[in-house]
């Protein structure tokens, strides 16, 4: 996107969805914000600068701080776009060229920490569709991010949020319900890639939503 900024504020993005929700839908309250990792983070958002018109929210896989070691392991893939030989920063604006070979350098960097060990060791990458790992990564570290804008990505980054530091932030919310998903997908267990993933998350946010003693209570309940 020509003059996308570098960098994003998530009140910048917040800002724009409560202009866009609020315009089109012409409601003054929303029973529900749901975000996922990023999206996340956006939600804990909503709540504090619109609380009049939220009144809960469902966040996945995702954190009320993006912590210094996160910041840090960004910065792997992030070197790893902008130093390829074919990312040119001052002419991002008048080029139409894809800097291809620094977005799949990105794809390689970031890769491992898109899931678990674990995840590697029991070869679950075959549960989707690829016989091996080498066929795996040449998608998800290769040609999975050929068709994104470079300038983009670089604003949109993030990696898995570790359960305990969502745990510890829950219990400073009030009236926070806390539940890890029991996967080895890591980060990618909040899009649904696994079907026991995605039923849990089903289920917890159904429970919610009909305000059962065994979920999440509802606020002012």
């Amino acid at each position: 996107m020509e003059e996308f900024p570098l960098s994003l504020k998530y009140q910048d993005c917040v800002r724009a969805q409560y202009q866009l929700v609020m315009s089109l839908l012409k409601t003054r309250v929303l029973d529900l914000v749901i975000g996922f990792s990023m999206g996340g983070q956006c939600a804990y958002y909503w709540t504090l600068m619109h609380p009049e018109v939220v009144r809960d929210t469902v966040i996945i896989c995702s954190s009320a701080r993006t912590s210094r070691h996160n910041y840090q392991f960004l910065e792997g893939p992030k070197a790893a776009l902008e130093f390829s030989a074919d990312y040119n920063q001052s002419s991002r604006k008048t080029t139409s060229l894809k800097p291809t070979g620094g977005l799949r350098a990105f794809g390689k960097a970031y890769s491992a920490w898109l899931t678990s060990p674990q995840w590697f060791e029991d070869e679950l990458y075959k549960t989707i569709g690829y016989g091996t790992l080498s066929e795996w990564d040449k998608v998800a570290a290769g040609t999975n991010y050929d068709d994104w804008d470079p300038d983009d990505l670089l604003a949109m980054i993030d990696q898995y949020f570790r359960w305990e530091a969502s745990k510890k932030e829950s219990l400073m919310i009030p009236q926070a319900k806390f539940k890890v998903i029991p996967s080895a997908w890591g980060h990618l267990s909040g899009l649904g890639y696994d079907k026991k993933d995605e039923s849990y998350i089903d289920e917890a946010i159904s429970k919610f939503l009909s305000g059962c003693t065994s979920g999440w209570k509802r606020n002012g309940q």
